[in-house]
């Protein structure tokens, strides 16, 4: 009897946690996501200048017992390591030593080497087809057929279950026909954007810290010295600088160049350091950045209907972040395994 058959859409840390598990186990995976290239909020940015910065997720902790597996796996083959940072807390242009302790990991030498390394080949797997852009499910008697877009490899067969692993705006439309009842669970969730800025100095600032959580006005909520990371470049200095979730969802759909001075002031203001001729700046725009209100459950799972959701939306015990969102795809997979 043949091994059934499993797409996920979205190849982010969830979905590609949830096909990896389920592809181990036995089952056929196909993976489709609508980006160019693994990362998502894991993604690194590399200028043609030279400049790295890893401009979405700064770092990850480990506090469940499955998640340090995971992490000492990635320890062991040098794709993730310890950073220990000199973190403080701004305000008003004073630093204290931060008040939020934890051992915080990176990857190495870039962090979307984690995603890279999720979506490395798997005999199982089919994907994941980057480029591709599911607009609507079709179920049927057998499964469900996805009606999708782009540039890359667009799946025609029935899959037999389908796991979505996108934001929950996107997800909520993806599904509404599907599943109303999941659509509406999804409807009470929030996310919030974030910009981030970056820039790149062949002079070091000489900052006394390796990165920080900026209070005050909201236009900053963290800056780090991209740099000061494990296994990155010495040379030339780069900085990331993350928006506040109200500030950056306010000024949303605003144009890239016109939001980057207003960040590198905000960073003036916050460091007492005017930064004059950068040879890289550079702004981004991570739309569903932040997880506001998440539903309080690890994963959304229907036997019968042969649908699934996982992702960052779902959290169980604390905010929103990478280990969260790998939580979510590790779990639900051993539940569909389960339910055969």
């Amino acid at each position: 009897m043949a091994a059934p058959t499993t797409l996920v859409i979205g190849a982010g840390i969830a979905g590609m946690t949830c096909a990896r598990r389920l592809a181990d186990a036995g089952r056929r995976v196909t993976v489709i996501d609508k980006g160019r290239r693994p990362g998502g909020r894991l993604s690194t940015r590399t200028s043609r200048s030279g400049p790295v910065f890893d401009h979405g997720a700064q770092f990850f902790t480990a506090r469940l017992d499955a998640f340090a597996v995971q992490l000492q796996d990635w320890k062991d083959r040098g794709i993730a390591a310890r950073w220990d940072a000199n973190i403080v807390d701004l305000n008003n242009g004073q630093a204290t030593p931060t008040q939020r302790q934890a051992t915080r990991w990176v990857g190495t030498p870039t962090m979307d080497t984690l995603i890279a390394d999720l979506c490395r080949p798997h005999p199982q797997i089919d994907g994941p087809h980057f480029g591709v852009r599911a607009s609507e499910l079709l179920a049927g008697d057998h499964g469900y057929r996805v009606v999708a877009n782009g540039d890359g490899q667009i799946p025609t067969q029935t899959f037999e279950h389908v796991v979505v692993a996108i934001p929950g705006a996107q997800a909520q439309a993806l599904i509404a026909n599907a599943h109303p009842g999941f659509a509406e669970q999804l409807a009470n969730t929030t996310t919030a954007a974030c910009w981030a800025a970056m820039f790149a100095i062949d002079v070091p600032l000489a900052l006394d810290f390796d990165a920080a959580f900026v209070e005050g006005d909201g236009t900053l909520s963290w800056i780090a010295c991209n740099t000061a990371k494990p296994g990155r470049p010495a040379a030339p200095e780069c900085w990331v600088l993350h928006g506040g979730p109200e500030w950056s969802q306010a000024n949303v759909d605003r144009d890239p160049d016109a939001v980057l001075p207003e960040i590198m002031g905000a960073f003036a203001d916050a460091t007492g350091v005017t930064v004059l001729n950068p040879a890289y700046a550079a702004a981004h725009r991570w739309r569903f950045a932040h997880v506001t209100q998440a539903l309080d459950a690890p994963y959304l799972h229907s036997s019968p209907r042969r649908l699934s959701l996982c992702g960052d939306v779902f959290c169980t015990g604390s905010r929103p972040n990478i280990e969260q969102a790998w939580r979510s795809g590790h779990e639900l997979a051993g539940k569909i395994l389960d339910a055969k």
